[in-house]
């Protein structure tokens, strides 16, 4: 999972509608999703409005927000908080239609709008937060951002503890108070460093929890998962697969078994709540005791997040296309590939990016590859072909030589592969920008936004199939892929 912090300052926000609900509010915080639609997002907030204003006071033009139910309302004089069902409608603004589109990608609790601005955290697989960061950049580029799902080395570049924070710390393990037993008390230690007991009290509960959260993203599933296994009947896992996808899953698993190989399956399964079906990728070895065969051990990935960035990027490209003239780090091209009728399309921005002309470029595979430096065709083909297997969003850099000029400029691209409901690649898509000139901080800023390729592939569980007990047991995370 991947967490992000956006923040927007009232300035920034000025003429956009966020901005002048500020007009009304004086402070509003996310409580949870109501419903999430694909016209609208209902949500539920705790809000304080001005001195003498109330929900029935806030008159916004459009249809960007409306009040649908009071939960609560003040109940004396010295309360002021109100909780309220709002609903956002994604035709009237780009930062709630890219959350229709990523449902797998959500607001935290923690996100919150104020007179200073809007705070604005997202949690999600990276794909999809990726995506969405992406998208939101280009609706209305933030004032400051953070990836909180860093490595512990990049804890002091990404601000998850301050420099004062590390020198207390720092100072508290040199002076023996991580040491067993305890040899000095809190009192000693403030005296020690210099500060009131209260501050290094609170800089050292911040550093250590987070640097807690970080050791609990870092082993993920591999606490004690043997004892918090779920051992479910594998008939009842076979009836929730779909009924479409159920002889092609049986057939490979079955070839699979006959021929002592590892298999991997894409196919949508019934969630175990038994309400809706979603997509996975299942990936497996059988075992075998005597030459018979006993066991299968295998991992599930969720392959929503790869849905949802696709239709993040969908509304990507069109903020690109309705946004040619922005004044952003750089202008964006929007490129497109139908792999059923094989068809390419790139926008007129990317042909102006590239050097090419407009109506005459034709960008189908020769054409494309003509224009990169040749030590990157092989790479940039590798990248393609492992998008179109492993269906997982990219970002990729690579060297260009534009055809009207001959210079040697730098292209970073980010796509995304649209399925069908079988998971087969039909669209390969897309947005490229010249990052030739960018900053070291604009760099930095794009890289946090997708980061380590090898951590975009979806969430992923294991599982054990018993075919002697004809049973399979879920870990945690298979459990909460397939929905309890």
């Amino acid at each position: 999972m991947r967490e992000v912090q956006l923040y927007w300052s009232r300035t920034t926000l000025e003429a956009t509608p966020m901005g002048k609900l500020l007009q009304f509010v004086d402070h509003a915080q996310f409580l949870g999703y109501s419903e999430r639609g694909n016209d609208h997002i209902d949500i539920l907030a705790k809000v304080v409005f001005k001195d003498g204003l109330s929900p029935d006071d806030i008159t916004l033009t459009g249809d960007f927000m409306e009040v649908v139910e009071v939960l609560t309302a003040p109940q004396s004089t010295w309360s002021k908080e109100w909780v309220l069902q709002f609903r956002f409608n994604a035709e009237a603004s780009d930062l709630v239609e890219v959350h229709t589109r990523a449902r797998s990608a959500s607001i935290t609790p923690e996100s919150t709008l104020d007179q200073g601005g809007l705070n604005y955290i997202i949690r999600g697989p990276p794909q999809s937060v990726g995506m969405v960061v992406a998208a939101l950049r280009m609706s209305l580029k933030p004032d400051r951002f953070s990836a909180l799902s860093v490595e512990p080395n990049r804890v002091l570049e990404n601000r998850l503890v301050s420099p004062q924070q590390l020198r207390v710390v720092k100072s508290a393990w040199e002076a023996g108070w991580y040491e067993n037993p305890r040899s000095l008390k809190m009192a000693d230690l403030a005296r020690e460093i210099g500060l009131s007991r209260s501050t290094v009290s609170e800089h050292l509960h911040g550093v250590e929890t987070e640097m807690v959260k970080l050791l609990l993203n870092a082993v993920g599933e591999h606490v004690d998962d043997e004892a918090m296994q779920e051992t479910y009947p594998l008939d009842f896992m076979w009836a929730n697969i779909h009924p479409d996808d159920y002889p092609v899953v049986r057939k490979i698993t079955d070839d699979s078994i006959r021929n002592k190989e590892p298999n991997s399956i894409v196919f949508r399964v019934r969630k175990l709540n038994g309400k809706e079906y979603r997509l996975v990728r299942t990936t497996s070895s059988p075992f075998y005791e005597n030459g018979d065969y006993v066991k299968m051990h295998g991992t599930v990935e969720d392959l929503s997040g790869h849905q949802d960035a696709a239709e993040v990027m969908k509304l990507s490209m069109k903020i690109a296309n309705n946004q040619q003239n922005t004044t952003e780090f750089q202008n964006y091209g929007v490129w497109n590939w139908d792999i059923n009728e094989d068809i390419f399309e790139w926008s007129d921005s990317l042909c102006e990016i590239t050097g090419v002309v407009v109506g005459e470029f034709d960008p189908a595979d020769v054409g494309f590859y003509n224009l990169l430096e040749p030590s990157f065709v092989d790479k940039v083909r590798a990248k393609k072909d492992e998008s179109l297997r492993t269906l997982e969003s990219f970002e990729l850099e690579f060297n260009i030589i534009r055809p009207d000029n001959g210079e040697t400029r730098i292209i970073r691209a980010i796509g995304s592969v649209a399925t069908d409901n079988q998971g087969n690649a039909v669209r390969l898509m897309g947005l490229a920008s010249d990052v030739t000139g960018l900053t070291e901080a604009e760099r930095t800023y794009q890289d946090t936004l997708m980061g380590d390729q090898n951590k975009l592939a979806g969430e992923l569980g294991s599982y054990v199939v018993d075919a002697i007990e004809r049973t399979m047991k879920l870990s945690p995370e298979a459990k909460r892929i397939l929905g309890n």
